[in-house]
């Protein structure tokens, strides 16, 4: 018993011994700073003293906003002098007939101020902030130079230029480290049985796809509406239009039996050009077209209704008729995606030019549409 009480005690020595070694204050190994960030050392600072030597320069705090192609937002990432300040600060401009695309700032709350121009702001604050129809609350305001807005953190907002001038603003932010959201982008970038369910299955398949697929990519989107009041839609002309004179051709071809008809089925028999002039206020693409429209002794089948009579067409389509002439491959090829049917009437197409195409009693007529 004598001899175990010993032992304990003993060991109750060493243990207490042991501990008292550890809390004893060891050197810390200072780590050299020179591998990180001049952003990563100064937040590391342990006063604002040494974070002024760490700028030594008088251009340490300047930041210029003229000349840059990324957002330009002065952020304590770009701007290193903007740590522990707690703000960042954007100078931009938002162009004439313009729409900034739907976002959000998870972390700052926005000031925005318009030096000159005009902004109609649309923001959706956090749910539960309701109208007096107990409605989700969306606040819209007209702002004029000089005027400010406020947009806290975590709030869905807007701003569109209705005017055909661009409208210059300033941004404030309250946090040092610049964050944006796209809402549209970031909610169908979540699964199409996610995005389904979300929507109560009005949208489901290549709806959603459709969708994710048509959401702009720029930062600023075209308002139509403005665009044409400002004239600055696109627009395309078609001028100099030439059709030759085609011979008389045989009724029937006569060329040697290959696959898909007679050789000189493929012949080309006439090149019509015409000339296309943007004359719009933007860049732009046009998708000219050219229909030919049989003469009547070619009997193609039309639908001949009495008043109120109802009939169904039907459209036979070949594979022919979904395929293009690939290049590269020298093949016939689908694409099954790219391929849309859209039925129309003659009246409905944006008629250019018209001309007719032989010179004969039964006439073909050229229609070129846009």
């Amino acid at each position: 018993m004598i001899f175990s009480f010993s032992l304990y005690f003993d060991l109750t020595i060493i243990l207490a011994l042991v501990l008292q070694a550890r809390a004893v204050p060891h050197p810390v190994a200072k780590r050299s700073n020179s591998d990180l960030s001049l952003t990563a050392q100064l937040r590391l600072a342990d006063t604002a003293i040494e974070r002024y030597k760490l700028l030594p320069n008088d251009s340490d705090f300047v930041f210029n906003f003229t000349g840059t192609e990324q957002i330009p937002v002065a952020t304590s990432q770009n701007w290193p002098a903007l740590v522990d300040v707690g703000a960042a600060i954007s100078m931009s401009q938002l162009p004439a007939c313009s729409m900034s695309f739907l976002h959000l700032h998870p972390r700052a709350t926005e000031l925005f101020a318009l030096n000159s121009g005009h902004i109609l702001s649309e923001m959706v604050p956090q749910a539960g902030v309701l109208d007096s129809n107990n409605s989700q609350r969306v606040i819209r305001t007209d702002l004029r130079p000089g005027q400010v807005t406020i947009y806290p953190a975590g709030s869905f907002h807007t701003q569109v230029n209705p005017d055909c001038e661009p409208a210059n603003f300033t941004a404030a932010f309250t946090s040092d480290e610049f964050a944006v959201s796209l809402v549209a982008e970031q909610l169908f970038s979540f699964s199409d049985g996610v995005i389904a369910r979300t929507f109560g299955q009005s949208i489901t398949g290549d709806d959603i796809k459709k969708i994710r697929d048509a959401i702009p990519s720029d930062m600023a989107i075209k308002v139509e509406e403005c665009l044409a009041k400002c004239g600055m839609e696109k627009r395309f002309t078609y001028t100099d239009l030439n059709v030759p004179s085609i011979e008389a051709l045989s009724v029937y071809p006569s060329g040697k039996k290959s696959v898909g008809g007679p050789v000189d089925l493929w012949d080309v028999i006439a090149n019509v050009t015409v000339s296309v002039t943007n004359t719009g206020g933007r860049a732009g693409a046009e998708t000219p077209q050219l229909y030919l429209s049989y003469p009547e002794t070619a009997k193609q089948p039309r639908v001949e209704l009495a008043r109120r009579e109802r009939s169904t067409v039907t459209f036979p389509i070949r594979r022919r008729d979904v395929s293009f002439w690939d290049v590269e491959a020298q093949e016939w090829a689908v694409k099954g995606e790219n391929i849309r049917s859209v039925l129309g009437q003659v009246r409905g197409i944006r008629s250019y030019q018209g001309r007719s195409l032989f010179e004969q009693s039964d006439i073909w007529s050229l229609l070129l549409c846009g």
